[in-house]
């Protein structure tokens, strides 16, 4: 195979991040835009060079010129999306998370088993190069044994980062289509998949979820204290997650600030997670020995790691092998995230794993 052919469902903010990666690869191009915005859809075929666009996703599935179908429309859709285009027989990188419900992803993995396709979530964070140093500096027990992960997110205003047009942003606050709230499948999603990363599977959170009107009728899941228990015993996590409409935070994507801290038996990691930048420092910071030594060199850019993302599904379609979130792992993900929110509305810890 050449070039893969792609396409694009959903042309917002997220899909400048994939085409950017998708061109850089070298490794495909996208040859089919589809957006339920049409002059979006034409906007994004004309800039992106390709060769049609569609307000609808069957003539896109039905192309035989597309190899591969990304996915970055609004989440509730992710799940639906990726069965239909696994059944048309093609491949299938989505933006996290890859469905809201654990029986659609069920139902994915059990189609992944019986079709020979590459099928995987875009997860930034298993391409993140401060969070994937910082694990490697675990396993060399540079801070000895780890005790607990921390992780601190800071929502800021708006205007600090992409300029994004609030209709695009309305599914988010219905609780259908967006999980449980804005933030529950982004924020306290990726401090868990962080967490898990560092740590392994976690075996028990208690979480507490406030909601917070910002505009009469909508309100957002903020703010969100969680603690848990990894599954070995040995290590302990929370999350502190805050939402303040008058802070601005710079960013050149989403206006968000999150620091993860690993406590060690005998040192301490940060790894800056996130786009904007609340606070200056290096993306990667190691307390040890009375020392404060700074990885600047690191890449803590947030895109970079989306092209990595991109380049290992694209080089996957192509040469064969595994993605580093298939099916299997995203389910991980998202009933980890689910268990948060249940716990929350329960007032009660929640198990996993049974």
């Amino acid at each position: 195979m050449g070039q893969v052919g792609i396409g694009l469902v959903g042309a917002g903010q997220m899909s400048s991040l994939v085409i950017g990666a998708i061109e850089a690869s070298g490794l495909g191009r996208i040859v089919s835009v589809c957006d339920v915005r049409e002059d979006a859809a034409v906007d994004r075929a004309l800039s992106w060079k390709s060769d049609r666009y569609t307000t609808d996703i069957e003539p896109l599935l039905l192309d035989p010129a597309v190899d591969a179908v990304v996915i970055s429309a609004p989440n509730y859709l992710h799940g639906a999306m990726t069965v239909a285009s696994m059944r048309a027989g093609k491949h299938v990188l989505s933006l996290r998370p890859m469905a809201l419900r654990l029986a659609e992803v069920d139902q994915i993995i059990n189609l992944s088993r019986s079709r020979e396709l590459v099928v995987g979530v875009l997860e930034p964070l298993q391409h993140f190069a401060p969070l994937l140093e910082a694990s490697a500096f675990l396993e060399a027990d540079e801070i000895g044994a780890l005790q607990s992960v921390h992780v601190r997110v800071a929502v800021g205003s708006p205007d600090g980062g992409w300029p994004i047009e609030p209709s695009s942003w309305l599914w988010r606050f219905q609780e259908s289509q967006s999980g449980g709230g804005p933030f529950l499948f982004d924020g306290v999603y990726e401090a868990l998949v962080a967490s898990s990363m560092l740590a392994g599977p976690i075996g028990q959170i208690q979480a507490w979820i406030a909601q917070t009107e910002i505009y009469l009728g909508f309100a957002v899941d903020a703010p969100v204290t969680a603690m848990w228990r990894h599954q070995d015993g040995a290590c302990t996590g929370g999350l502190s997650l805050t939402y303040s409409p008058e802070l601005h935070i710079k960013s050149p994507q989403y206006p968000v600030d999150t620091v993860l801290r690993a406590t060690g038996s005998r040192g301490v990691l940060e790894v800056h997670l996130s786009p904007g930048w609340l606070t200056p420092g290096a993306p990667l910071v190691m307390y040890r020995d009375g020392r404060r030594f700074e990885f600047g060199d690191v890449d803590g850019r947030w895109d970079r790691a989306f092209a990595l993302g991109c380049e290992e599904f694209l080089r996957t379609v192509v040469e064969g092998g595994g993605v580093s979130c298939p099916p299997e792992l995203a389910r991980q993900h998202i009933e980890l995230t689910l268990a948060a929110r249940d716990s929350s509305r329960g007032n009660r810890p929640a198990v996993l794993g049974h």
